[in-house]
């Protein structure tokens, strides 16, 4: 993960997040960046895989912009290895 490549590299640095998209940017509304706030977020294409097999669901709709359409094609690379259907 990138957090952890940076924390071993640059230690004692500090990482800033921008949660929100480019505005939180643009407003300066930033978060430190720490182990405990960055774990939830680890494996998260393994829980939503899971979620998947859980609901049996035979496909995936992602509806939103730039950032939504990014998240999709993340996830169908990812979930490739499991049989399910992706619609264009």
């Amino acid at each position: 993960m990138t957090f952890n490549c940076l924390q071993n590299r640059t230690q004692g640095s500090t990482v800033y997040g921008f949660q929100g998209g480019p505005a939180r940017i643009f407003n300066s509304k930033y978060l430190i960046l720490t182990h405990e706030f960055v774990y939830p977020y680890r494996n998260q294409f393994h829980q939503a895989r899971e979620m998947a097999k859980m609901l049996d669901l035979d496909g995936i709709v992602v509806i939103g912009g730039d950032d939504s359409n990014t998240n999709a094609c993340l996830l169908v690379e990812n979930f490739r290895s499991v049989i399910f259907c992706f619609l264009p």
